[in-house]
């Protein structure tokens, strides 16, 4: 990734995390800080976990491996720490008064940081083909010029 575009994803990356943590421990209720997720039905709440770990995965990965080049140990420990930071969130819930931690959320937390990842690991293969196809036509044209063949 261009160095340009490393300077604008990490901020990002770093806002998204404090937004998502500020909107996973605000407190729920009716005074003034809590009943912001009253217009939200709790189905949608639910279903709302798995694109938020999908994108935070995706901007973890962009923020801390602009080369984007990885290996699968890296990917896995990155998966990791984007399953226990929202276990994590969830766990702390127990403490905000209105909010409750769940297991359900945990989970669709888990599944959110999985189809992340096998988004960008699909990517980064057919990405890793593609190079791989270029190189080869490279190598067949260089071969073919050197024994004359056009």
């Amino acid at each position: 990734m261009k160095p340009m575009l490393v300077k604008i994803v990490r901020p990002i990356a770093g806002v998204y995390t404090v937004l998502l943590i500020g909107v996973s421990l605000l407190p729920s209720g009716t005074n003034l800080v809590g009943g912001w997720d009253t217009a939200i039905s709790p189905g949608l709440q639910n279903m709302l976990h798995v694109p938020a770990y999908i994108a935070l995965v995706i901007l973890a990965f962009l923020a801390l491996c602009p080369s984007l080049n990885v290996h699968l140990t890296g990917m896995v420990l990155l998966s990791l720490s984007c399953c226990i930071f929202g276990m994590t969130l969830e766990f702390v819930q127990i403490a905000i008064p209105g909010r409750t931690g769940s297991l359900t959320d945990a989970m669709l937390n888990v599944i959110g940081v999985i189809i992340g990842s096998l988004i960008i690991i699909t990517i980064r293969w057919r990405g890793m083909v593609r190079r791989g196809e270029r190189m080869r036509a490279q190598v067949d044209t260089h071969l073919g010029n050197e024994r004359g063949i056009r």
